[in-house]
């Protein structure tokens, strides 16, 4: 009897080992779910690879990324958002709906909160999407010896274009192992190469590119629009009291979007111009020799292969350029195995040791 106690005894405590070990793993795959610093063993996900080759952080099965180590200004500018949104909709909206006369009024306080939700959906598409990352060592020279470049990578390739005075070229990225695509470019925060590279934004926490850029605009100009809408409703929310003392709110939501509407408006502007000339801001920042574009003119450069030829059309097809193919696809729920694209390559070897 105590022999089959015993036996009982261990199997019970066997089973409740590996419930826990199962719950233990199933707990541990759902937080790598939630949240993808490096990558799980066993997973074959794209996004689980990408961790490797970059600098990013995932959430959510590879819907959203971020980069790591880097400040998080990204968390700040939603606050900013959704602090005078929050200030409004409890203070003043139940006024100004209740007290207005007419649907003037709430007609423009539906557009306000629609340009709100605008303004936070395009946030979050520039802030987490893919901007058009291009795989990693697609264009792998034969290796006689271990991951050194051949010579002639050194280069430029010169492309025709057909205005003959300009040219475009190609650059191998000696990170990347690629040669990289026309108007590319490597970030070295995020460690991806970009197509169509514009900027790496810190408000946002992620480079703006291709893919991502047209939502960058969008954000620019729904969060303007918010702002003025929310100066127009709190002056009206203002003139309906008869002291100032009385609808402080009003007045703090005034001088907080009148203030604030400045930065986004000049960064719009600035865009406007920079793509009428049909340049992004790592062209027009090499162009002019400096990290800064404050007092620095922003000229056309007639001799660009991208130049349509006129300032609308220039401006048309840098802001609502097609996105084109993703092609590194983090969200796919097929398994890949960690072939060479997923692979961090050990730096090139300098020339002198070629």
């Amino acid at each position: 009897m105590k022999d089959t106690d015993q036996q009982m005894s261990d199997k019970c405590i066997n089973e409740n080992t590996a419930w826990q070990h199962k719950l233990l793993n199933s707990a541990n795959k759902f937080l790598h779910w939630v949240i993808t610093l490096d990558t799980y063993d066993g997973s074959e996900k794209i996004y689980t690879h990408m961790t490797e080759t970059s600098n990013y952080v995932f959430f959510f099965g590879g819907t959203l990324r971020t980069v790591t180590k880097s400040r998080l200004y990204s968390v700040f500018v939603f606050c900013s958002l959704i602090v005078p949104l929050a200030l409004f909709s409890i203070f003043e909206c139940r006024h100004l709906w209740y007290h207005s006369h007419g649907l003037h009024l709430r007609t423009l306080i539906i557009v306000f909160y629609y340009f709100n939700l605008l303004t936070a959906s395009s946030f979050f598409r520039a802030a987490c999407s893919d901007p058009g990352v291009v795989s990693r060592n697609v264009h792998m020279p034969g290796m006689a010896i271990a991951y050194q470049i051949p010579r002639e990578y050194y280069n430029h390739v010169i492309l025709p274009s057909e205005n003959q005075s300009a040219v475009i070229t190609m650059k191998y990225c000696q990170t990347c192992r690629i040669w990289r695509p026309p108007r590319s470019s490597h970030c070295p925060v995020c460690d991806v190469c970009v197509l169509t590279h514009d900027h790496h934004c810190i408000w946002l926490g992620n480079c703006i590119g291709q893919r991502n850029y047209r939502f960058f605009i969008a954000f620019l100009i729904s969060s303007i629009i918010a702002c003025l809408l929310q100066v127009a409703l709190s002056a009206i929310r203002l003139s309906n009291v008869t002291h100032p003392s009385k609808a402080p709110v009003s007045i703090l939501l005034i001088c907080y979007c009148g203030l604030g509407v400045q930065y986004p408006l000049i960064l719009f502007l600035y865009h406007i111009f920079l793509t009428g000339t049909q340049q992004t801001t790592h062209e027009y920042l090499r162009s002019i020799g400096s990290k800064n574009p404050i007092f620095h003119k922003i000229t056309r450069d007639r001799n660009s292969p991208y130049d349509r030829g006129s300032f609308f059309k220039n401006l048309i097809h840098l802001m609502f350029q097609e996105r084109g193919w993703i092609l590194v696809d983090p969200t796919k729920r097929q398994r890949y195995p960690r072939d060479v694209r997923f692979q961090r390559i050990p730096e090139a070897h300098t020339m002198e040791n070629i």
